[in-house]
């Protein structure tokens, strides 16, 4: 009788692998894990979720709070509704315990019969860990996974990990779908510089930002992006204001799927219609800052949130130097902490962020305008930086 169930089960879960195009299978000794090839982004018709409410089942020893906090956080954010099952044994998400780290069985929906497993160690500690193997798990890959991730980012393999390998390897174009969406350093699921290196090595960059001002922005885990958000919902909720009155969002925005009759904006900006930029405390001083061909000087210091835009005349550009600026230092500068600049034409992207101390550091815009925010954590937290404007 055993044979005959051991049987069956195996029947099943081979139908699964040729159902939904899964290409590998693995063990492990505690689980069985059907496992894709790693890519940089799912098509938007494989391995996606299509039973909502999406089942969710949080097992023994998980930080059960944590997971529901995540959960929270997609329901905030797209329009996606999980429902806790804890009977659940079939298609949905299962949240185990890991000894050591976390992870994603795989990428994307692959049953419709077995929970796809996250692994959650025992003393988590940010929401953003949990998100981010989330992302995974409803089809999204690494940003560096990227086709076009050689335009932004130089990799190091001989400083990888080699069990770390697949985690840096682009994927099937075939399979690849971003929607339009550009490449974003700020992205919850980029590796940081350090990320799978080689222990003992005693450089172990293992990658590093083209464009030298995301340095120590890149492998932010603290929340989406805004950019995530948008790939998440335009893979998931792309027909839900199809039929609403249409608006118009600037900046990258788009029509909110939770409320269609105004706009999810990016970062720095606010809705309904992502056309401004957040308002800041009288002390911050004036937001809109206009750049001359003199040196003008902004300054802020101790526990407040400021936003200001440095704007230059058609046809110039404007020069930042941060003569000098302190924050808490961390291994990865994050958004919503100290310095953060955006400083390209596409303000969707995330900001360039720099914490711990920066002297003398210029940034040249890519067009006329730059939207900077100073978030001060501390008393002896401050940012002193000169700007004019320069020819095109």
């Amino acid at each position: 009788m055993k044979k005959l169930v051991d049987i069956i089960i195996l029947l099943v879960i081979i139908f699964n692998i040729i159902e939904n195009n899964v290409l590998s299978l693995k063990f492990n000794k505690n689980n069985l894990i059907l496992s894709r090839k790693r890519r940089a982004a799912l098509d938007h018709t494989i391995g996606r979720f299509d039973e909502i409410p999406i089942k969710y089942k949080v097992n023994k020893n998980v930080n059960e709070s944590l997971i529901d906090k995540a959960v929270k956080s997609f329901q905030k954010e797209s329009c996606l509704i999980f429902e806790k099952d804890n009977l659940l044994n079939g298609s949905g998400i299962e949240f185990v315990f890991s000894n050591d780290t976390y992870y994603a069985d795989v990428v994307g929906k692959v049953s419709t019969v077995i929970p796809l497993q996250i692994g959650i160690p025992k003393k988590p500690t940010k929401v953003g860990c949990v998100i981010h193997k989330m992302l995974h798990a409803l089809g999204l890959l690494h940003e560096q996974q990227r086709k076009d991730r050689d335009q932004y980012v130089t990799i190091f393999y001989n400083k990888i990990n080699k069990e770390r390998l697949h985690n840096f390897k682009m994927g099937n174009f075939i399979e690849q779908e971003t929607y339009g969406i550009k490449y974003d350093y700020g992205s919850i699921l980029h590796y940081s510089r350090f990320n799978g290196h080689i222990s003992g090595k005693k450089n172990k960059f293992t990658m590093k930002a083209k464009n030298k001002h995301y340095t120590m922005s890149i492998g932010q885990n603290r929340y989406f992006s805004f950019l995530d958000t948008k790939l998440l919902n335009k893979r998931y909720c792309k027909d839900k204001c199809k039929n609403e009155e249409k608006i118009t969002c600037y900046h990258g925005g788009y029509p909110n799927p939770n409320n269609c009759k105004i706009c999810k904006c990016p970062t720095f900006y606010k809705p309904p219609f992502c056309k401004f930029v957040k308002k800041s405390p009288q002390k911050c001083g004036n937001k809109i800052n206009l750049a001359s061909k003199n040196y003008q000087t902004l300054k802020m210091k101790g526990i407040i949130d400021c936003y200001y835009i440095l704007r230059a005349e058609e046809n110039q550009k404007v020069e930042i130097i941060i003569k000098k600026a302190k924050s808490l230092l961390t291994q990865v500068c994050e958004p919503g902490s100290g310095l953060n600049i955006k400083f390209l034409k596409n303000k969707a992207l995330s900001p360039a962020c720099f914490c711990g101390r920066t002297t003398n550091y210029t940034i040249i815009s890519e067009g006329r305008e730059v939207v900077l925010r100073y978030a001060g954590k501390s008393n002896t937290d401050f940012f002193e930086l000169q700007f004019k404007s320069v020819k095109n």
